[in-house]
């Protein structure tokens, strides 16, 4: 499948990779030996990876194409993949333990009724796990606009819509953040008992300091009628050891100096001194 926009392929890197991949791993132990259906499974890499830990997966999405890859490319015994919509999901009543939706709700305005949907093929103990972009700093704040999002939601509109079909709703916030890591080479990151957290201000201390997620770009809600206080999402950092986006950016920053650069020397050659005169001469032609 090509990369269109729309849906995520897991040949994209950089940033988009890393929020996608990072929403499956961090709600693994949340679908282990459970029965799980995704919702807009789009090509399915997703529900492959939920498959290794689940007691079986069914990958949903309105697209044939996306099915036809999907059973081609991720083949487990426990995984299926079904044409749907999120208002019509070809599963039976009272039948699914997770429901796991992400990045979906923004694709379409029947909000409610994806919210009954889900409601109807939940075990009355089951849970949704589900992303939903902050229409706040996605869109209104850089002034962004995505052609496949039909209703975006602010964080408000989001907990009003879950609290009115979950007793209990916890909601999280994803972003990318910059950092430093200082950590010892002979132990791994989930061996450490202790992480401080450091946030950049104007002042320093030699205690923790206390970090908060602000502006979230997306936001992570689980849902459920039961008491969900025993199944927090653990706050986690997905690490790509493969790449490193900091010397992607310092070595386009590098490429850019240089054009600059190249246009300078253009600019104060001959030829861009007399280019600039005939401009000049052909602007006073055409205001005389």
């Amino acid at each position: 499948m090509k990369f269109t926009g729309e849906r995520f392929i897991p040949s994209e890197k950089g940033v988009i990779r890393y929020e996608h991949l990072h929403r499956y791993m961090a709600i693994i132990d949340y679908v282990k030996d459970k029965s799980v259906i995704d919702i807009a499974c789009g090509e399915g890499y997703g529900s492959s990876i939920m498959s290794a830990f689940a007691k079986n997966v069914s990958g949903i999405d309105i697209s044939p194409e996306c099915i036809a890859n999907a059973q081609s490319k991720y083949q487990r015994e426990n995984l299926t993949f079904l044409q749907g919509y999120c208002n019509q999901i070809p599963v039976n009543s009272r039948s699914v333990d997770v429901v796991v939706s992400f990045e979906t709700i923004e694709h379409h305005d029947q909000h409610e009724e994806m919210l009954a949907e889900i409601k109807r093929i939940l075990k009355p103990e089951g849970i949704l796990i589900m992303s939903s972009p902050n229409r706040l700093t996605y869109s209104d704040i850089p002034n962004n606009h995505n052609p496949f999002h039909v209703k975006e939601l602010y964080y408000e509109e989001l907990k009003i819509l879950l609290d009115n079909n979950f007793k209990n709703v916890q909601v999280y916030g994803q972003k990318i953040l910059i950092n430093s890591a200082i950590i010892p080479l002979n132990s791994s990151l989930d061996a450490l008992e202790k992480i401080r957290f450091y946030p950049q201000n104007n002042q320093f201390h030699d205690e923790n300091s206390e970090f908060k997620m602000e502006n979230p770009i997306y936001f992570l809600a689980i849902c459920s009628d039961e008491n969900i206080n025993n199944l927090n999402i653990v706050s986690s950092i997905y690490i790509d050891s493969q790449a490193d986006i900091y010397q992607d950016l310092q070595k386009t920053y590098k490429e850019f100096s240089q054009v600059y650069a190249d246009l300078q020397d253009i600019k104060n050659s001959n030829f861009g001194k007399m280019r600039e005169l005939w401009m000049k001469f052909k602007s006073f032609l055409a205001t005389s």
